[in-house]
């Protein structure tokens, strides 16, 4: 029975688009609040010259009656959070209008450019006003009827009450229109907690008025910000405020009370009250040190504090005594880890790994200590076991009781997954160590060397698998050179999560997927855009006009039409290009979650990704939803819970709030590192800045790169040499060109050779190669580029 309804919503859905002459694609459906679904359909359409164009139109379906309620003709269509009414655009005018899925009729003309969702009862609108040539707000009510009353701009709805403004002043109104406070304010504030910051004069003195207009907190600040759980942060002095010269270090902050009172004095640079918090207050003074306030005025932690993380379960990581130690702090402003170490791990939820120098101490997730290593050169922590890397290239396995399990010696180990899980095993107990990832002609432990004689080429290394190339095409083999297949191929790639692509001849429009064993597991129509991950592989039919997802066995998992190209943004999220060269995101399901609207989508990183709409940079998070409107002219990914973006010619810094971690603005800046720390310049001298905003190493160089968690290279006078965060020089040598560490050791270029360095500056392959991969895991391969090719030498 439910076949045959479900065939009557098709048919009527292809009777729509047939007089339309187009080819019809379903796009999504999504059920809504109150039971209708919304569905996007998607076309071609034949034009002159036979071209085709795409199309994407919207309409409503009853599941329970199976059949429309608003046909698919519609440019978008959206919830209005008012059951049965839904904002509708047309798709000649460009214009809104209010629909009623309940009477199946329009409320409304399409003449609306903004139609907000209904709250208290009304919506606030735009329209356009011919008499003052330009756009004016106004009330809009559930039956489609606009108030009477209009202005130049109307806020949405908070407690009965509407932020109005005409002629440039603010002025406050109920929900009818009855006016609480004429447009008398030179500025006002969002409502919240029942009071309005407002300004009187353009740059005259902050006060707060009640939800009826009447005066509460006289104008007495320079600035204030809106009221949260009864407290405000108020400025008695603004230094970085548009109508007072100076910088923020000279601002006086302090918190108030819904009386006015002060509950901390306004003695202070900065107060926050951080994100995932309640009870407290993060205050910074004169000397940008950081104390901890309650609610009540109550001092918590003295101002030893130069750096407070992200709040997470009334937690944060902290920064003392100038940010060379660390602690974990609670809301009551109890140490919970005493803050002397130099870094602290908190990647695992029950534990959590403290260290100093090559001293590791090991604490629960209340703070408890639970045992101390006393040497070691990395401790990775997983759910029944801590791994153990020795100074000796051994990994010690322990219990949570610091009693060891097994110590396992194996030359140039030095990778092991936080998992502990034997790839063969469903065992959850089991430990995994990882020996992968070991290539070997140089080990730069043992001094030993092995050698491929049967390639001619070395392509790439991965998942302890080389790719190598000779004269008959490309192979795989493992770090011996034990080939997996006898078969050489025209084409192939490097492994990625146990899965290989290659291509056997030129012609062959087939692409093979090959495992770990060298087996051929299935074979795709298409050419490949993605090397497999997070489960699935993303082709492209340009015949078709298509992309698709096939799984580890070479099942089609979904196809989107209209579509040329798809990157893997990561968390499972997909960027995919349309034919008319807009982008839009979806889930690894197969699941669209945005529409086709951006002209870049960048990758993941701390739950957000940059997006490019109408020109401008933005942020948006794994949901689709905007978080950071599009105002940059530029902007990179975000890192290290920052976002590097820039405002005309100018540069800065921003958290994953948008809100600017100092008051400096530079000429150029890069991608943050995942430690917080942002390689800035101004007039094309380069320096450092903290994520706190203090500067770490001033804009005095002519360049500076990252080398690894504690190492910068700096570039001085046309030459490169090795610095620690502070932009301390670390040993001797200069270099011509510099890459970053991997695994402790860095490939340099010295008197046009390469060479590898160590952390502390030290040679430990001279300078004498022509050509050299970089290093993986302790491990480096040297080639001697001979008749085009290149071969491995001996050091």
């Amino acid at each position: 029975m439910r076949s045959f309804r479900m065939l009557g919503f098709c048919l009527a859905l292809i009777s729509f688009v047939a007089d339309a002459q187009a080819q019809q694609t379903i796009q999504s459906r999504s059920l809504q609040p109150d039971g209708l679904e919304l569905v996007s359909w998607k076309y071609a359409r034949r034009g002159s010259g036979n071209t085709m164009t795409d199309f994407v139109r919207f309409g409503l379906f009853d599941p329970q009656k199976n059949e429309l309620v608003l046909n698919m003709q519609y440019g978008l269509i959206r919830y209005s959070k008012l059951p049965g009414k839904y904002v509708v655009r047309d798709t000649t005018s460009f214009r809104l209008a209010l629909y009623d899925a309940k009477q199946r009729k329009f409320l409304t003309d399409f003449v609306y450019h903004h139609i907000g969702d209904f709250a208290d009862g009304i919506s606030t609108v735009t329209l356009h006003d011919s008499t003052a040539k330009g756009t004016r707000s106004s009330v809009l009510y559930p039956d489609g009827k606009r108030a009477s009353f209009i202005y130049d701009f109307l806020s949405e709805t908070t407690s009965g009450r509407l932020r109005f403004k005409q002629q440039g002043r603010w002025g406050i109104i109920k929900n009818d229109g009855t006016m609480v406070r004429q447009a008398e304010f030179a500025d006002m504030r969002a409502i919240s907690d029942g009071l309005i910051g407002v300004r009187y004069e353009e740059n005259g003195l902050l006060g707060y008025v009640d939800l009826n207009g009447k005066e509460v907190i006289p104008p007495s600040y320079e600035d204030g910000e809106v009221f949260l759980r009864g407290r405000a942060v108020v400025y008695a002095k603004r230094a970085g405020w548009k109508f007072t010269q100076g910088s923020s270090k000279h601002d006086q902050a302090g918190l108030i009370n819904t009386r006015g009172e002060f509950i901390i004095p306004p003695t202070f640079t900065a107060i926050e009250h951080p994100v995932g918090t309640r009870s407290i207050f993060v205050v910074t003074n004169a000397d940008r040190k950081k104390g901890i306030y309650d609610t009540q005025g109550k001092l918590l932690n003295d101002f030893t504090i130069s750096y407070v993380g992200t709040w997470i379960k009334g937690k944060a990581l902290v920064s003392n005594e100038g940010g060379n130690r660390e602690g974990w702090l609670d809301t009551s402003g109890r140490w919970i880890i005493p803050p002397q170490y130099q870094a602290i791990d908190l990647k695992n939820t029950s534990y959590i790994s403290a260290r100093t120098r090559s001293k590791y101490d090991i604490y629960d997730s209340t703070g408890k200590k639970l045992f101390t290593i006393d040497t070691a050169t990395r401790v990775v922590l997983g759910d029944k076991f801590a791994l153990v890397l020795l100074h000796k290239k051994s990994v010690t396995i322990v219990d949570y009781q610091g009693k060891k399990i097994r110590t396992i010696e194996q030359p140039g180990l030095s990778d092991f997954s936080t998992r502990f899980k034997n790839r063969s095993s469903s065992v959850s107990d089991s430990v995994y160590v990882a020996y992968g990832n070991l290539i070997t002609v140089h080990h730069l432990k043992t001094k030993k060397q092995q050698f491929i004689t049967e390639a001619n080429e070395f392509h790439h290394f991965s998942e302890g698998i080389l790719l190598m190339k000779n004269y008959d095409g490309f192979f795989w083999t493992d770090p011996s050179g034990k080939r997996l297949t006898t078969k050489n191929y025209f084409d192939a790639r490097p492994f990625q999560e146990g899965i290989a692509l290659a291509r056997s001849s030129q012609y062959d429009q087939h692409v093979k997927l090959v495992n770990r064993a060298g087996q051929e597991i299935a074979q795709i129509t298409g050419e490949p855009l993605t090397n497999f991950q997070e489960g699935i592989l993303l082709f492209r039919n340009p015949t078709k006009r298509t992309v698709f997802a096939v799984d580890s066995v070479g099942k089609t998992l979904w196809t989107i039409d209209s579509a040329t190209q798809a990157t893997m943004l990561g968390k499972q999220l997909i960027s995919i290009q349309n034919t008319r060269n807009k982008f839009m995101l979806y889930h690894t399901s197969g699941k669209r979650v945005t529409d086709s609207l951006y002209d870049q989508l960048g990758t993941v990183s701390d739950g957000l990704f940059g997006f490019k709409l109408r020109g401008r940079f933005g942020y948006m998070n794994v949901q689709g939803n905007i978080v950071i409107d599009p105002i940059y002219d530029g902007a990179s990914n975000p890192n290290g819970k920052l976002m590097v973006v820039k405002l005309g010619p100018q540069v800065t810094i921003i958290n994953l709030q948008g809100k600017r971690i100092n008051d400096s603005l530079y000429t150029d800046g890069r991608t943050p590192l995942d430690n917080g720390i942002v390689a800035v310049a101004k007039d094309k001298k380069w320096g450092l800045v903290h994520s706190s905003g203090k500067t770490l190493v001033p804009c005095l160089y002519e360049d500076i790169t990252w080398g690894a968690d504690n190492r910068i290279f700096i570039k001085d006078k046309n030459v490169w040499y090795l610095a620690d965060f502070a932009g301390k020089r670390v040993g001797t040598l200069n270099f011509g060109s510099v890459e970053a560490f991997v695994d402790g050791y860095a490939r340099v270029k010295s008197a046009a050779n390469l060479g590898l360095i160590d952390l502390q500056g030290n040679w430990v392959l001279k300078p004498i190669y022509k050509n050299m991969t970089s290093v993986q895991r302790d491990q480096v391969i040297t080639f001697e580029s001979i008749g085009g090719k290149d071969w491995p030498i001996k050091n």
